[in-house]
């Protein structure tokens, strides 16, 4: 099965049956041709043993014959096969600058939001790709080195814990993989923000904003503005290959830095954020 996101191509094998049923939904690769398409990645789905294809099966993600990652439960493959796609990029993709972020899109400017893990980044991307914007991405901000533009990857948002009913209840329409418990990052499930006709009509855009949200229950918004260099210092702590691409990343994170503005916000609605970062990209 291939899973094409935009700028990577991935083809896996022997995944559970469960697994190609939520990407065909999430990804629609019912309609991708298997022919003549470039692959980047090719993952194995292994059974660890002859005795776990009876008893607590598992399965061990394999890269070109590498293990990447321990072996999983045959029940919380879903996941998994998402995060290994994030493992691939991140390790392999030097091509581009690669920032762990969330990137939303609109009238051809991009806002990223590199925040640490519970911040709230990917309930805020996922609800607002689900209304006006356009979701770029849940995980990477992908930044030519050339254009400094962000490119946009069809992929869909991760939710996890109470960020699925959150928006579950805010888009009870909206298109929501099953919902896979227990995992190592809680209750994880994915929502489909757009489909590939639209997806196919988004073009690279260039950074208007760089925002930290941090989502705070029953709070008023609060805005901090951040100056250059701390606007430098946050893409450059959430690079996951600034320290392979040196001077050249260093030059073109100076000149996003400098030309976006840049922002703290705390909130605890998502119209009175939407609100705020439709004034970035006016």
């Amino acid at each position: 099965m291939i899973v094409d996101i935009g700028d990577f191509n991935f083809q896996f094998f022997n995944l559970p049956n469960y697994v190609k049923r939520e990407l065909y939904k999430l990804y629609e690769s019912e309609h991708r041709s298997e022919v003549n398409e470039s692959i980047d990645f090719t993952i194995d789905l292994e059974t660890s043993s002859f005795i776990r294809r009876f008893f607590r099966r598992q399965k061990i993600f394999m890269l070109d014959g590498q293990r990447i990652f321990n072996p999983v439960a045959y029940d919380k493959c879903l996941p998994s096969v998402e995060w290994a796609m994030n493992w691939c990029i991140g390790s392999y993709d030097h091509s581009k600058i690669l920032i762990h972020a969330s990137v939303v899109e609109k009238n051809g400017k991009a806002i990223i939001f590199p925040a640490s893990q519970g911040s709230g980044k990917s309930t805020l991307s996922a609800y607002l790709g689900l209304k006006s914007w356009n979701l770029f991405s849940d995980e990477f901000a992908v930044i030519d080195i050339a254009s400094g533009f962000v490119s946009p990857l069809f992929r869909p948002a991760s939710l996890k814990n109470n960020s699925i009913d959150i928006i579950r209840s805010a888009f009870p329409n909206a298109m929501f993989s099953c919902v896979t418990k227990g995992t190592q990052k809680g209750d994880v499930a994915h929502v489909k923000t757009m489909n590939r006709l639209h997806f196919n009509s988004l073009q690279p855009a260039k950074i208007a904003g760089v925002v930290t949200p941090k989502y705070r229950k029953d709070s008023e918004v609060e805005i901090l503005s951040l100056n250059m260099t701390q606007a430098l210092s946050i893409l450059i702590r959430n690079s996951f290959n600034y320290s392979i691409l040196g001077d050249i990343a260093f030059k073109k994170l100076c000149t996003i830095a400098s030309d976006a503005e840049a922002y703290a916000i705390t909130y605890s609605d998502f119209d009175d954020i939407e609100s705020t970062l439709h004034k970035i990209i006016r």
